[in-house]
């Protein structure tokens, strides 16, 4: 690339003072005193083109090195040297130099400013996760523990990987302490619980509760959820210990049918009979019962009236329906007593005496 950097570099440089227009005249006129520079040209990003002038110059991972022609000492020389990236961001730098001085150009993409961009708003992403990203740097994580790249790439390619999307999920909202007491049971005893299950544990202001309406009153708080987010179980303790919520689990096995809306403790004993058939009546399976008999009481009625007892129960029905109530009228007959005999004896006529004015 002598002769293509030589020509761009003597048409930047017009004038007096520009050097003559080949090499073989340098050195005529010059001798052995002319002397080459050395050009490093670097672009960060390293996916951009690089152009001096028109003439494209290729470059080695965004690196490339350029040795200019014997230019005659004592003289300055420029060029410039333009980067273009995918997106068509661009940025220029004029390199001016002496023959014999190294140079080094670094063509960096220029930032866009957001200061006339609204602030966007966060609708649950881990901005210290992005940290990583912004940085153009890798991070893997595999069960919160942090692993290397080669890592994270065997346990993809694993035949063993596992698919949890069926998996309950066990939860745990409470301090470092007390989450790490259940997980240490999780551990040990209650280790085929935790292969059953997709198990979280998280400090009480962890984003991923506060923003779900999670209870975080509980020391610690534990939930039982079917993938789609249904709540199983739920308890606020765990003085009980491993017993109590492998308790709560085995029930929660043998009982299917489980109401989830009503998000019980199910460590305490079950309902006395009445509760049960409250349960039972305000189950799904209350719709189906009353079909069911109401189908058997229409059945009896057709039964009845075809042998002849239809009359007898209308009767049945009007004797239960109250007559109406009789209401006192104005113009309601008075009755008249009957007249009755009695003796022709004179009747004493009372007599008003009249006081004289005297």
């Amino acid at each position: 690339m002598i002769l293509p950097l030589f020509l761009i570099l003597a048409s930047q440089c017009p004038g007096p003072q520009c050097p003559p227009p080949g090499p073989a005249a340098d050195m005529a006129r010059h001798g052995t005193d002319a002397v080459a520079s050395t050009i490093e040209i670097a672009t960060e990003p390293p996916d951009a083109t690089v152009t001096i002038g028109e003439t494209p110059i290729t470059l080695t991972k965004g690196k490339a090195t350029l040795t200019t022609p014997p230019l005659a000492p004592g003289r300055t020389y420029t060029y410039t040297a333009t980067a273009t990236w995918p997106d068509g961001t661009t940025a220029t730098e004029t390199a001016t130099f002496t023959p014999g001085d190294p140079v080094t150009i670094t063509l960096t993409k220029p930032t866009q400013e957001l200061t006339d961009t609204p602030p966007i708003t966060n609708f649950g992403i881990d901005t210290a996760q992005l940290t990583a990203a912004l940085n153009n740097t890798e991070t893997f994580t595999f069960n919160g523990a942090a692993i290397s790249r080669q890592e994270a790439i065997h346990i993809l390619e694993a035949p063993n990987l596992q698919d949890d999307t069926a998996k309950l999920r066990l939860t745990i909202i409470g301090t470092d302490e007390e989450r790490e007491r259940v997980l240490a049971d999780l551990h040990g005893p209650l280790r085929d619980i935790a292969d059953a299950c997709l198990v979280q544990s998280y400090p009480p202001d962890h984003w991923a509760i506060t923003r779900a309406g999670f209870h975080r009153e509980g020391h610690p708080t534990i939930y039982i959820q079917t993938p789609e987010g249904n709540v199983l179980h739920r308890q606020d303790d765990y003085n009980d210990g491993a017993e109590g919520l492998r308790t709560a689990f085995e029930r929660l096995r043998r009982d299917p049918d489980y109401q989830p809306t009503r998000d019980p403790d199910l460590r305490r004993r079950p309902a006395g009979p009445l509760t049960r058939l409250w349960n039972f009546l305000t189950s799904p399976l209350r719709l189906i019962m009353e079909w069911i008999i109401a189908g058997l009481i229409g059945i009896i009625l057709i039964l009845a009236i075809s042998r002849g007892w239809g009359p007898y129960i209308l009767r049945a029905i009007a004797a239960l329906v109250p007559s109406p109530p009789q209401s006192n009228r104005a113009n309601t007959t008075t009755p008249v007593a009957t007249p009755t005999a009695t003796p022709n004896t004179p009747t004493e006529i009372p007599t008003t005496r009249r006081r004289k004015n005297t």
